[in-house]
């Protein structure tokens, strides 16, 4: 997810050369990697936000175009919508997998 982003290289060298931590060469790495580890969260919610809360609402905008699916009353914009829905719902499910992995590693 995080590695998709082509601008997480640039600010990962900008973070890093902002720290400004003093001591010896092993707690000043510690430190630094402990820094960019907070910075990290801050982007990852500011950049792709909370994927719980966009998956849920994508599940109810489809829940909202099958209803009219058994209703009848689904025109072509609703089942293109539903396509959409569906391959943005796969990323999303498969972002929110690899951040759990990630965290459990």
């Amino acid at each position: 997810m995080w590695l998709e982003d082509p601008s997480l290289l640039e600010k990962i060298g900008e973070w890093w050369s902002t720290f400004e931590v003093e001591g010896r060469a092993s707690y000043v790495w510690w430190k630094k990697v402990k820094l960019l580890k907070d910075e990290l969260k801050v982007w990852n919610v500011e950049v792709f936000g909370r994927i719980d809360l966009q998956i849920k609402k994508k599940l109810t905008e489809m829940s909202v175009i099958e209803l009219k699916e058994e209703q009848g009353t689904v025109n072509e914009e609703d089942r293109v919508l539903k396509v959409e829905l569906k391959s943005e719902l796969d990323i999303l499910v498969r972002m929110e997998a690899e951040g759990r992995s990630s965290m459990e590693a």
